[in-house]
């Protein structure tokens, strides 16, 4: 399980939070704060599991492991690129 927990720990920290991406820039992901709440939680679940000192079974781990990879994916379907334009520099040379 931590592979896939860095995994999506990483995929959740390069998204920004935003209400409708017009404070992101266009060349980076944004989701709601539902969609973040949602992957930050089986994140939580998943690590709680991963870091029990209790005898786990088999199947706990596994179950675990599907349900992480389902807030993953339903994350990243969530994603969007955000609405704010990045924005073009010119540069002017004096001859």
């Amino acid at each position: 399980l931590e592979q896939p927990i860095a995994e999506a720990q990483a995929l959740l920290d390069a998204t920004t939070v935003s209400a409708d991406g017009k404070d992101v820039l266009s060349n980076e992901q944004w989701v709601s704060q539902a969609d973040h709440d949602a992957l930050a939680s089986a994140i939580a679940d998943a690590q709680a599991l991963a870091s029990s000192t209790k005898a786990v079974s088999k199947t706990a781990v596994e179950d675990q492991a599907a349900a992480l990879a389902a807030a993953v994916t339903a994350f990243k379907t969530a994603q969007k690129a955000g609405l704010k334009d990045a924005g073009t520099r010119i540069r002017l040379r004096r001859t």
